[in-house]
């Protein structure tokens, strides 16, 4: 690639992205599905539970026993932030901590949405690189859009391998 189409490629999503923040406010019938500056992986849990009570109508602490990630050393706790503004609506989203660093993030969406959220993500993302009948999985940019149950995933480098195998072993079932 050349240094001006390098440029230019970075210039046209630059656009893109301002006009979907700024001159297209972001409804549930033109979503923006990138993932919300609040996600911040490796976030400790005392500073995100402090930065979630400007972002949420209310947050709801749980700690999962026996933990449920692979090689967690100390505990696993969620974060449940109700009223999280995404892709145009008030939202449930689940913040997952491994040993108190921010690994995962599920935002819960609307069945009758998955469409409109799937051709967005791919617009913003590119093609899906792996996909089947219950989720389109954007592994460049560790995102997917899980179908069984509508939500939408962001996760950490860490988890970047433990998702990418499952969703090539489960994109062939």
């Amino acid at each position: 690639m050349t240094k001006t189409a390098l440029i230019i490629g970075l210039m046209a999503a630059t656009i893109s992205h301002a006009n979907c923040t700024d001159g297209n406010k972001t409804t549930a019938a033109n979503p923006h599905t990138s993932k919300p500056e609040a996600i911040q992986f490796g976030i400790q849990l005392n500073t995100m539970q402090t930065q979630l009570k400007n972002l949420c109508q209310r947050v709801e602490y749980k700690e999962i026993k026996p933990p449920q990630i692979p090689g967690t050393k100390n505990r696993q706790v969620q974060l449940d932030c109700h009223g999280f503004e995404f892709a145009g609506g008030e939202r449930l989203a689940e913040f997952v901590f491994k040993d108190d660093a921010l690994f995962l993030t599920w935002v819960l969406v609307k069945a009758e949405e998955l469409n409109k959220l799937e051709k967005s993500m791919t617009q913003t993302y590119g093609q899906a690189s792996h996909q089947n009948q219950m989720f389109s999985a954007y592994t460049q940019h560790h995102t997917a859009l899980r179908k069984d149950i509508p939500e939408v995933l962001f996760y950490a480098d860490e988890a970047a391998a433990q998702f990418e195998a499952w969703f090539k072993s489960a994109e062939s079932q």
